[in-house]
Formats: C-alpha cells, sequence, structure tokens
C-alpha cells in the first residue's frame, strides 16, 4: 500500500509526501509436519511439530531441512522538494524504512542432533562410523529452541538525504550535480533477545 500527496506551492516549487507499508508473507511446509515424531522415536519434552534433524559424517541428513513460516513488514515514509529558480532544477528529500521481519522457525523446537564416528571409534585407532553412532542413539552434540524463543523477530532501520541539481550552463550544455547519503543501522532483535559476546 503506498498513499502520495503532491502539492504545488508556487509555479516553481512543488513537494512531495510519500507513506507505504507493504507485507510479504513467506512459508515453507515440510511433509513430516503435525505429527508427534519425537514421541515415536523415544526423544522426551520436544514439541510435537516436525520431525527431528539428525546430521552424519558421512551421510545426508535425516529431517526436514525448512519449515518455517515468515512475515516482511516494510514501513516507509519519504518527502522531496523540487524548485526551479534561474538555470538551476533543484531537489532534495530524504527517506526513512523500518524493515522487521517475524519468522516462526518449526525445525529449532523439535531439535537438531549431530552423530560422529568418534562416539563408536577407538580412542587411538580412530574409525567408527556415524550412522552406528545414530543407530546406538550416542549424540555428539545437539540443538534445540524452547517455546516461545523458536518465534524471532528482527528489525533494519534504514535512512537516506540526497540534493541534487540541474544546471543549465548554456543552451547546450547542462550539468547534472547530485549527492546522496545512506544509512543501513545494524540488525537487532526486537525484543533485545539477541546478543554477542566477543572474548578476543
Amino acid at each position: 500500500v503506498r498513499v502520495s500527496y503532491d502539492r504545488i506551492w508556487t509555479p516553481s516549487v512543488v513537494s512531495q509526501i510519500r507513506v507505504g507499508y507493504n507485507r510479504n508473507h513467506l512459508f515453507e511446509r515440510a511433509i513430516t509436519h503435525g505429527e508427534d515424531w519425537s514421541g515415536k522415536l523415544g526423544i522426551p519434552n520436544l514439541a510435537k511439530v516436525n520431525f527431528p534433524i539428525f546430521t552424519m559424517a558421512e551421510y545426508p541428513q535425516l529431517g526436514a531441512e525448512k519449515d518455517y513460516h515468515k512475515f516482511e513488514d516494510t514501513k516507509q515514509i519519504a518527502g522531496s522538494v523540487a524548485w526551479v529558480t534561474g538555470k538551476h532544477s533543484l531537489k532534495f528529500g530524504a527517506e526513512y524504512r523500518d524493515k522487521k521481519m517475524y519468522a516462526r522457525l518449526f525445525n529449532d523446537v523439535v531439535g537438531t542432533f549431530a552423530f560422529r564416528p568418534t562416539e563408536t571409534g577407538s580412542p587411538t585407532l580412530g574409525g567408527g562410523n556415524s550412522f552406528a553412532s545414530l543407530l546406538l542413539g550416542l549424540v555428539d552434540n545437539g540443538f534445540f529452541r524452547p517455546q516461545p524463543y523458536s518465534v524471532t523477530g528482527y528489525k533494519t532501520p534504514y535512512g537516506s538525504m540526497f540534493v541534487q541539481d540541474n544546471w543549465k550552463v548554456t543552451r547546450k550544455l547542462t550539468v547534472n550535480i547530485g549527492l546522496r547519503w545512506e544509512v543501513s543501522l545494524p540488525m537487532t532483535e526486537t525484543h533485545g533477545r539477541m546478543s554477542f559476546i566477543d572474548l578476543a
């Protein structure tokens, strides 16, 4: 949705204000969605929404790779003024966009479990097999995100300003001069639940 308002102040000065809103709905549903696969596999305390993900060093991944709902909201406001004076056609303005993304990641709530050959191999001779580790239930490492933290939101504000001039130096020569400044702020979590630690 976009709405604009133009106003003619004088024969040589015209302004415009634009306001817009856009929403994209993205989703990808796995064929295993909606069943208690973790319960059937004997893995307790996980959400009953999808098949868990099992990764192995020597074999392809088992489980749904993509299962999510995403909403992208973008709010925009912009304004500009055009001014014709003498041999100059000036135009300047600014824009601000507030972009937010909300995602419900169903994969994260059912867990990701990694299996490695080291769990079934010899500490001194090596060997082992990731699939054998899977059959024995020897997990090398795992990850899951409990609800409601499976719902994440990120925002990335953006701003810009510009000024330009079409200068008619002579009847056969026109010089176009312009300057634009843009800034895209770093992405942050909408509820302040994202942080980083640098121990270097």
